[in-house]
């Protein structure tokens, strides 16, 4: 089956939103945050840059590949071999050992030590001889950085990093505005990476070779600027087994809404005070949506994962 993606141009109030700034590393995803991890394919291709794009995913199948949650490199088991590491991720797939990232930051770049480690050096890629820069400061729309990097065991090769678009990502667990888009040209293909900018972290990477993709759920801080009852509301456990709990001060008949990955509504149930249980064992395992209202009005939308 081929699946298609409609890509359109974004008017507020009849002009163009400001375009973000990737100004520093200020906002990178601090050590402890999680986030759930996906993978999936794209077979019709990311789609068009520019400014003020919406690129609307909410469709697109994914599946569940584990959790993704940023560490402080030295603490792991391989940061050793990378003591220049100041900045990191693990992947806790469902199945198998932990997989990590290694990256170093510094005032001008954002660069990638070495990626999907599982049992030391020689595990996966070690770019020692020469890092490859993911991110540049600042960085704006239109900006091209050539770089080059040199993974162990391999010559050297050329890349061109390019902030070739910026809007709104939708995405099957939510959606982003202030999304920045990177193009990663090769020699060989170009991929891309959606990033969001509170917190500075990927939301999804398109792989040209095979048109895999890679998302990650990332619940971004904006909401923690305003004094909305969903600023501060937190599911509880997550994954979970039986019992969901939904924690907020939300206003008096705010409903508590699951839809499952094709859309469907299959729980529906009022607030009953600042903790609200739900009962999900009898629910399929799965990826749900969580959505919360209250008269008419979207509070949180967030991803939920069951697992028996």
């Amino acid at each position: 089956m081929k699946y298609s993606f409609t890509f359109v141009l974004l008017a507020v109030s009849g002009m163009l939103r400001a375009q973000p700034v990737i100004n520093n590393a200020t906002n990178l995803a601090a050590d402890g945050y999680t986030s759930t991890a996906y993978i999936g394919t794209l077979p019709g291709g990311p789609g068009p840059g520019g400014a003020d794009q919406l690129w609307d995913y909410s469709l697109l199948p994914l599946v569940n590949a584990g959790v993704q949650e940023y560490v402080d490199p030295g603490t792991t088991p391989f940061g050793s071999f990378w003591p220049a590491a100041n900045f990191g991720f693990t992947l806790q797939p469902a199945v198998g050992g932990d997989i990590y990232f290694f990256y170093k930051v510094s005032g001008g770049k954002l660069e990638q030590l070495a990626s999907n480690i599982t049992t030391g050096p020689g595990s996966g890629s070690d770019y020692t001889p020469n890092p490859t820069t993911i991110l540049a400061f600042p960085f704006n729309f239109g900006n091209e950085v050539p770089d080059t990097y040199q993974k162990v065991g391999f010559s050297e090769d050329n890349l061109l990093l390019t902030y070739d678009g910026y809007g709104q990502l939708r995405m099957p667990f939510g959606d982003y505005d202030d999304v920045v888009r990177i193009r990663y040209q090769y020699d060989s293909g170009s991929d891309y990476v959606y990033w969001s900018t509170n917190p500075l972290a990927p939301i999804m990477i398109y792989n040209y070779d095979g048109n895999g993709v890679t998302a990650f759920g990332v619940e971004t801080i904006a909401a923690a600027l305003d004094n909305s009852p969903a600023a501060s509301l937190r599911l509880y456990p997550n994954p979970v087994n039986n019992l969901i709990q939904v924690a907020a001060e939300l206003p008096v008949g705010a409903v508590i809404e699951l839809y499952d990955v094709t859309g469907r509504r299959v729980h529906a149930s009022t607030a009953t005070g600042s903790v609200t249980g739900v009962d999900v064992s009898a629910m399929a395992a799965g990826w749900y949506n969580c959505v919360v209202t209250a008269e008419g009005e979207q509070l949180y939308r967030g991803s939920l994962i069951i697992q028996h």
